[in-house]
């Protein structure tokens, strides 16, 4: 369950970023990024309970180091507008 809402929270955080500007969407996109960090910890504990296999680990892995790094860049963007 966790897990889920934490998988949620990103995405509502990513969208209220979406919808505001300058320091607002700042904040917003630090929420994001401590949601995502969130998200890190219960995969590698799913994958520890052998809820997930290694091979779907490594997927969502790669899905999550994306997003991270989709998220960094949006965030520096952000910084530099203001």
């Amino acid at each position: 369950q966790r897990l889920l809402n934490a998988a949620f929270d990103l995405r509502e955080r990513l969208e209220e970023a979406n919808l505001r500007r300058g320091a607002s969407r700042l904040d917003s996109l630090r929420l994001a990024d401590e949601a995502l960090a969130r998200l890190r910890v219960y995969i590698r504990l799913a994958t520890h309970w052998k809820w997930l296999s290694g091979s779907q680990y490594e997927h969502v892995s790669l899905m999550l180091n994306e997003v991270g790094r989709l998220l960094g860049g949006w965030q520096k963007q952000t910084q530099t507008r203001q």
